[in-house]
Order: structure tokens, then sequence, then C-alpha cells
């Protein structure tokens, strides 16, 4: 009779269980791999001809180039109704001065108006330009009493005028030059006032600035607007000044 010893059941007993989980593992179907995570690939980068065609064009200063250029400038003072100025419409007022026969039938439509001051010149805008139109008005300040007891007004003398600054460069890009300018329009102005000095009713004197920068589009009117209703000459009236200017090619330039 044969014997075991102790372990010799454990041993046979633990091959019988990795064989049973071995023949189990072959019964079973395959289980299909988890699908793979799908990455979202980055855009493909542009081209550098397409990066080129996105970038904005370069504009570079081209000081050899400064054709003569013909400029207009025109200065209406307007009485117009307080309750009107909101209404005025530079883009409208623009849109309408290309001729300036049809602007002057625009602006009068607003008021009464008078023209102040009008220029006609030629100038390169690459170069400092200053055009000054005006004169001294003699005004009374105050009023004394000779000894003989007769009153005596005192006169000064006051600028009255415009004067206007025009400046810019000529920038070349996409084969074109397009020119941008700076222009300063500086007005001195009377109109009656209410205030009496010595029996005389002392005028209302103002001073407006109008600023225009930017791209020039030759040929377009560039309309600039300044309101008072401060020193009115009556009731609910404003005095409105309104500046055209334009610049245009000059005819039979070959530049």
């Amino acid at each position: 009779m044969t014997r075991f010893s102790g372990w010799t059941p454990r041993l046979f007993l633990m091959l019988t269980l990795a064989l049973a989980q071995n023949a189990l593992a072959q019964d079973k179907p395959d289980r299909p791999a988890p699908p793979r995570a799908e990455r979202d690939d980055p855009p493909p980068r542009p081209a550098a001809d397409d990066a080129e065609r996105r970038r904005p064009p370069r504009r570079e200063v081209d000081p050899t180039y400064d054709p003569p250029l013909k400029f207009e400038a025109i200065t209406y003072q307007i009485e117009i109704a307080a309750d009107k100025v909101a209404a005025i419409d530079t883009q409208a007022l623009a849109s309408q001065g290309g001729s300036l026969v049809e602007f002057d039938k625009a602006i009068r439509a607003l008021g009464a108006a008078r023209v102040l001051y009008r220029a006609d010149q030629t100038i390169t805008i690459q170069g400092r330009n200053e055009i000054e139109i005006g004169g001294d008005v003699p005004i009374i300040i105050g009023t004394s009493v000779t000894p003989a007891g007769q009153p005596q007004n005192q006169l000064s003398r006051q600028r009255i005028g415009a004067k206007i600054d025009i400046g810019g460069r000529w920038m070349f890009a996409d084969g074109a030059h397009r020119a941008q300018a700076g222009v300063v329009v500086e007005l001195s102005d009377t109109t009656p006032g209410n205030v009496d000095v010595g029996g005389v009713k002392a005028p209302v004197f103002r001073s407006v600035r109008q600023n225009y920068g930017g791209e020039l589009e030759l040929g377009h009117p560039i309309v600039l607007l300044s309101v008072d209703g401060a020193g009115s000459l009556e009731a609910g009236k404003s005095v409105a000044y309104i500046t055209r200017l334009m610049f245009r090619p000059v005819a039979g330039n070959s530049k």
C-alpha cells in the first residue's frame, strides 16, 4: 500500500483548480478591445502665402512723392434755432458738397447764413502750409469823461480772421500712394451783442478751432461743425460755424 505525504493532496488540489480556470478561459469568446480614444488633430497651419495674404498691407512713407494738390476751404456762419442744432448732419452735408453751389444751397436751408472766409490754393501736403485771412477791427473797450464833461470812448483793435494749418504725408502700399493729412482751422468772429457800453452795443467775440486728421479721399469734401449758443444774437438762437474742406488733384499733373 502506497502512502502519500501531507502536502501531496494540497498540491494536487491547486493543480486541478488551475486546469479548470484555464479551460473556462478558453471557452469564453474574445472581447473586442475598447475603442481607442480619438484625438482632435490640430488644424493645419496656414501656408506662408495664406499668412501673407491675411497680413494688412504694409505702408511706408514716401518722402520723394509730393505732387501738388488743389486745396479749397470755405467757412459759413449760420444763425440757427437752438432746437435744430442736434439735427445738423455733417455726413449729409458732405454728400451734397461735391459741388460748391449745391453745398451753399444746403447750408442756406439751415438758417440765415453768410460766408466768413474762403481759400482756394495749391499746396504740397508734405510741406508746411499756412493760410491766413483777416484784419484788425476797432472796438470800444471803455468810456471816460473829459475835463470838459464830455464822454470819450476808449478804442482798441481786435484781430479778426482765419488761420489754416495743413500738413501731412504720402503713404505707399499695394502699389499706390495715399495721402494722410492734418488740418487745423482757427477762426475769430464778431456778432452784435446786447451789452451797452457808453451807448454802444458791444459785439460778441468768438474763437473757434476745428480739426481734421486722417486719410484723404481726393475729390471728396470734409465738413467740420462747431456751434456756440452761449452768446447768441437773440433768445433761442445759436451760432454755427461750418467749414468745408476739399483736396483735389491738380489738373495736368504728371506725377
